[in-house]
């Protein structure tokens, strides 16, 4: 016979293990900052990435779980509770009249928490595998930051390029030198780096003299120099460095978006297939024929294309497509029927909230179905009359402004 495994726990890891690991991580970024080994703290989403590395599966089913959260010393006593209860079999209280909240939600929370921490981390993932199947990409990068600590470490060609500056774009933008353990501001950087690009050209043609003087006396230091003006004369290195923006720019957008602390599931799985459908086109467009397939196992975004696919694939799928379908503020047109029917969509349902919510596989509440068809149906309690979904989004709409969301960025 098989053995039935709840696939919703199998990555799961102790939310509160994962936050201490996470804060040790912090205190030891700041001691490296304050002597100098390190430029700036680590991101919350890195170091929560890092710390789930660290914290091990909390494997196999709900029963697991609930030893570990009666045994951590980091779970608060609430939870122990309810672990505890869990434990001995008791209902769980779900009658506002009954002593005490329900413990239902709570556990619930638990869970959850744990999966959509794990799932933020997808989009750093992705990227990584960009760089690993794609060499050259880590010797561009290389290149970039020569280039700029080249500049920052002589005052007099930083000099040369901001007068240039000012006389074409009249305004000076300050090179900007990316933090290691923050990949985003890499793609910043080599952003900057094409915005003032003219200016560098002709800045290095008309003052190659003087930069290779200003550089130094030594043979080395005159080599290094040549070396920074070829690149920066070099119309390849442009191109190169221009398709690497473009094909990371959609997944720094994406990280911007993922990396809040309020992200929910249906978001990731929204990003996801953004994500998906910008790169197979960008494949698509870079082919020298319209029908030339065979080209797409050579392009550099396929690694992108295949680890999408990979975490798909890993993911509790149930969960972000429930969580996708019970937003009512998404046009219900955006999944697939042929795929994805009412009928399976009611199962994923009735089966998810077997899992949250239960122990064992009992069936869920009656009326569940009924509610969940009548709400892919806008019918009943949820019809147009009784449920002005259209003003709650033109509500929301008015509540966030152009200036707010730029500010915030």
């Amino acid at each position: 016979g098989t053995v039935k495994v709840d696939k919703v726990h199998w990555q799961a890891r102790c939310k509160y293990c994962v936050n201490v690991k996470a804060k040790d991580l912090a205190n030891a970024d700041q001691q490296a900052v304050a002597h100098g080994i390190l430029q700036a703290v680590r991101t919350l989403t890195i170091l929560t990435q890092e710390a789930c590395d660290n914290v091990p599966h909390i494997a196999g089913k709900v029963e697991i779980m609930a030893n570990h959260l009666l045994c951590c010393q980091y779970v608060p006593g609430n939870v122990k509770t309810n672990a505890e209860t869990f434990k001995r079999g008791k209902k769980w209280q779900a009658d506002d009249d009954d002593e005490g909240p329900s413990t239902k939600p709570q556990l619930a929370s638990a869970i959850s928490n744990v999966t959509v921490m794990e799932e933020r981390a997808i989009i750093n993932l992705i990227l990584g595998d960009y760089y690993k199947a794609n060499d050259n990409i880590t010797a561009l990068v290389d290149h970039v930051n020569e280039i700029i600590k080249w500049f920052n470490n002589h005052s007099f060609a930083l000099g040369l390029l901001n007068g240039e500056q000012m006389s074409m774009f009249h305004k000076i933008l300050a090179l900007i030198l990316p933090v290691v353990t923050r990949w985003t501001s890499h793609f910043c950087s080599l952003s900057r780096l094409l915005e003032i690009s003219k200016a560098l050209k002709v800045m290095a043609m008309k003052h190659e003299d003087k930069l290779l003087v200003a550089a130094g006396k030594g043979c080395q230091a005159k080599d290094k120099a040549r070396k920074i003006l070829d690149r920066i004369s070099n119309d390849t290195f442009w191109k190169k460095l221009l398709q690497l923006k473009t094909h990371i720019e959609p997944l720094a957008i994406a990280v911007n978006v993922s990396q809040r602390s309020n992200t929910r599931c249906d978001q990731v799985l929204l990003l996801l297939g953004k994500l998906y459908r910008t790169y197979v086109n960008l494949r698509v467009t870079d082919r020298s024929l319209s029908l030339a397939e065979d080209e797409d196992k050579s392009h550099p975004v396929t690694s992108i294309i295949d680890s999408i696919e990979k975490r798909w694939e890993r993911a509790d799928q149930d969960l972000f497509i429930i969580a996708l379908f019970l937003n009512p503020l998404i046009n219900p047109n955006i999944i697939n029927s042929r795929v994805l029917s009412p009928g399976v969509l009611m199962g994923i349902a009735r089966w998810l909230y077997s899992r949250v919510f239960k122990h064992d596989d009992t069936e869920a509440p009656a009326g569940l179905i009924g509610q969940i068809y009548e709400y892919h149906r806008r019918t009943g309690i949820f019809a147009p009359a009784a449920w002005p979904i259209q003003e709650l989004k033109n509500s929301l709409k008015d509540d966030v402004s152009f200036q707010d969301s730029k500010d915030s960025l």
